[in-house]
């Protein structure tokens, strides 16, 4: 009887909140509300019918009444289509990265590699960018304007905006090209690249290969489309190396006013300066600035722990670099892929020094001299996990070629020059002045495009409702005069409104006079993980009593010993073992239930 009435109360508070979220998906589409409107999701279409509210600024509230601005005839929002394509949240890059551990193997084959491989969840992350890319890139080839947005709007929405401008334009396929792009997408509109790339001792929850994830994502263009792309392989490779050595200020702070607060341009040399001159040469040891080298070096790696290397260590301002004279061959370690460091206790052959790399790699080099292992130790320690960003090696950084300036390279991009080859401004997109001073958001660049018919209140309003004021901003214009704008997403969430950011909506659609209607993408989860929270935190498959005869605790059930089901696992035990109750997130009842001592555990260590 328990049994069939929580199993009846869990099914009622599923339906409950199944219907509560597309409660808030229907309230989410009133937002864009016209005389009618189409609201899509990867699963399923549903067609709203004409609903008409007035929004009090004051009171926040919402009535159904026929006087608001927004549903007159001069302002509607007819035939905008929602679509909220489900990307991982950045946080899950960073575990399917860590996932490809798997593939590394001590015997390694193709089928068990492909295994790992698809196991580690990498690939799908790659294939949800794509496909989200892809659906902007056809539909503003098909002339449909799009304005996309995720959180803050510098993590998923700089690449899906940026494959799909990679996609619809040859430009960006060439060499020149696609460093225009990345300076516009990734530098000029920002993107946290000291914290995702972990240049410098920040939250560990923040690192996340998301460039890393673009960068894929284009060589999987590339492997389909090689004569398409002027780039290779190579060129990626080079650009994904250096974007980690901090050896240039190219990519170093997390916007365009941070480069400049930091004077990127005076005190460091930038990476395209480098590429322009070096596009062809392979990484050598000759000329980079040495700290130390340490000869008679034992190499152990975890998967050839017998069968040691013997040869020489070079400690550079990038790399720690083994060499093998008698194997001919070279291990490179960049400084900001070590994650851990750990002197081991003196041994005979020498002072062992363990280091663990966030690419996988595990290797101890055995130095000799115990004097020397802690110099090296000490100068990692500096190197790989500096404290400040003033200590990255970029601002230390000399050229060895006497004719490349440190200015070399900063001039490459103009935000203004990339625009005016998409003909921007022009009658339907101008310039805003308002972030001259990066005071309407100081995540964006100073040069912004806006709709010319948004009125400066109606940017102020856009602004002040999104999260850190990334209000919707032009981030291209194809030829046919469909549109990508990128934003972040309200700070209220779906179910509120803001007069001004749906104003600043329909001047964006507007500019597209060959579409009726535009697309908003919405790559956040909703409530989806909340309600697979609530799933798991009761158990809906309950263990039949009627085969357990003993406890898990050894008692006996006869027939004065009572069977007891726990509420959150299923599994049947004694009276003895279940002495607690707490409430569960999935119980529509609120009121506290009969659990096992190890869940009633693993509660409390779950619960803040």
């Amino acid at each position: 009887r328990d049994h069939c009435t929580s199993l009846e109360d869990h099914v009622q508070h599923l339906t409950k909140r199944i219907s509560n979220l597309k409660n808030l998906i229907s309230k989410s589409a009133r937002r864009f509300q016209g005389p009618s409107m189409r609201l899509k999701d990867n699963k399923e279409t549903t067609e709203i019918n004409d609903n008409r509210y007035n929004y009090d600024k004051k009171s926040g509230q919402l009535t159904d009444t026929t006087d608001h601005p927004l549903n007159s005839t001069d302002f509607s929002f007819s035939n905008l289509s929602y679509h909220f394509h489900l990307l991982p949240f950045f946080a899950f890059h960073f575990e399917a990265f860590w996932g490809v551990e798997t593939c590394e193997q001590k015997t390694p084959t193709m089928s068990g590699f492909l295994s790992s491989l698809e196991s580690s969840g990498w690939l799908k992350h790659i294939r949800s960018i794509l496909d989200t890319s892809n659906f902007i890139a056809c539909a503003v080839d098909k002339g449909i304007s799009v304005v996309v947005h995720c959180s803050d709007g510098w993590d998923r929405t700089a690449q899906v905006c940026s494959l799909a401008a990679l996609i619809l334009d040859p430009f960006y396929r060439t060499i020149k090209g696609f460093q225009a792009l990345i300076e516009k997408d990734w530098l000029a509109f920002g993107h946290k690249f000291s914290e995702r790339c972990g240049y410098i001792q920040t939250d560990p929850k923040e690192m996340s290969p998301v460039f890393t994830q673009f960068l894929d994502s284009t060589w999987q263009l590339v492997q389909q489309r090689c004569d398409a792309f002027e780039f290779n392989e190579r060129f990626l490779l080079t650009l994904h190396d250096h974007v980690q050595s901090c050896q240039f200020g190219t990519f170093i702070g997390n916007c365009e006013k941070d480069r400049l607060d930091l004077r990127l341009s005076e005190t460091t040399f930038s990476l395209w300066g480098y590429m322009a001159n070096h596009i062809n040469e392979c990484q050598n040891i000759k000329g980079r600035f040495i700290y130390c080298v340490v000869e008679n070096v034992r190499m152990i790696d975890r998967y050839n722990s017998k069968n040691a290397s013997i040869g020489t260590l070079y400690l550079t301002a990038t790399h720690l670099i083994f060499v093998d004279p008698e194997a001919n061959k070279e291990t490179w370690i960049l400084h900001m892929h070590i994650a851990t460091i750990d002197k081991l206790p003196l041994s005979t052959t020498g002072s062992p020094l363990l280091i663990r790399c966030k690419t996988f790699l595990s290797v101890t080099f055995v130095i000799p001299k115990e004097r020397e292992c802690h110099d090296v130790y000490v100068t990692l320690q500096k190197l790989c996990q500096p404290v400040h960003i003033s200590s990255l090696y970029c601002f230390h950084y000399t050229s060895s070629n006497e004719d490349l300036p440190k200015t070399a390279g900063w001039d490459f991009f103009r935000l203004e020059t990339e625009f005016k080859r998409m003909r921007v401004p022009n009658e339907d997109w101008s310039l805003c002045t308002l972030n001259t001073n990066y005071e309407l958001c100081d995540t964006y660049p100073r040069h912004l495009y806006v709709p010319s018919e948004a009125s400066t209140a109606v940017l102020m309003g856009s602004s002040r409702f999104r999260s850190k004021g990334r209000l919707p901003a032009l981030t291209y214009l194809h030829s046919n005069r469909a549109s990508i704008c990128r934003c972040s997403q309200p700070l209220s969430g779906f179910s509120a409104r803001c007069l001004e950011d749906e104003q600043m909506l329909e001047a964006i659609r507007k500019t597209n006079p060959n579409a009726s209607y535009m697309y908003v993408i919405s790559e956040t989860n909703c409530e989806l993980q909340q309600i697979n929270a609530e799933m798991e935190s009761v158990a809906v498959d309950w263990k039949s009593m009627r085969n357990v005869t003993v406890c898990s605790c050894s008692t006996p059930f006869d027939q004065f010993s009572r069977k007891n089901h726990c509420w959150k696992c299923g599994e049947v035990f004694c009276s003895r073992c279940i002495v607690r109750t707490v409430p569960l997130a999935g119980h529509n009842s609120g009121n506290p239930v009969p659990v096992c001592r190890s869940c009633f555990r693993a509660i409390q260590q779950t619960t803040p």
